[in-house]
């Protein structure tokens, strides 16, 4: 069984070293699609940047605040996937414990929800953001485009949405709220 998974480990190694320069992003590209946090991915990401199939740390900001960090990130498929979840379990708190059962809600879905949000995305979130860094710089080497021309794009594309990220986190906040005073 053993040598089953190294054989298998051997061939990741070798297939994300084999899909060359193409698709791994460089410091500079790195740089520019992160912004100015680019240090601490850098760190992160060094192994995934050399090829290597080890994945990078836990993050804490998004076990503390997921809410935040995906659309602060521009993570806008993670973004809908983690309000899609919390909306669900707000409610799934309102219709069983408000509605059904006409009492107060103790968030239980919600905070069940929310804390196994935080787990997920923790231990995750690092290697999902590489992965989004990635396609960005493929799809943006892909249209020729060199130079500082193309770092100004990356940065376009990549950086941080600190507006959109508080609006959304505001709107959740809205919902949240109106949910709490509709017993």
């Amino acid at each position: 069984m053993s040598a089953l998974v190294k054989a298998k480990n051997d061939l990741s190694r070798e297939s994300v070293a084999n899909i060359g320069s193409a698709v791994l992003p460089t410091e500079a590209e790195v740089r520019a699609c992160v912004g100015r946090h680019a240090n601490y991915y850098l760190k992160q990401w060094r192994q995934l940047m050399e090829g290597n199939n080890i994945g990078a740390d836990s993050h804490l900001a998004s076990f503390l605040l997921p809410i935040f960090w995906f659309p602060y990130r521009k993570l806008w498929k993670l973004t809908a996937i983690v309000y899609a979840i919390i909306v669900f379990a707000l409610i799934a708190d309102h219709a069983l414990f408000v509605i059904w059962l006409q009492g107060p809600s103790p968030q239980l879905f919600f905070r069940i929800a929310l804390l196994l949000v935080g787990f997920i995305c923790c231990w995750n979130s690092n290697d999902w953001y590489y992965q989004h860094v990635r396609r960005m710089v493929q799809e943006e080497r892909a249209s020729g485009v060199t130079g500082a021309d193309y770092l100004k794009r990356l940065a376009t594309r990549g950086g941080t949405s600190s507006i959109k990220a508080t609006l959304l986190v505001v709107m959740l906040l809205v919902f949240f709220a109106t949910l709490e005073t509709t017993h």
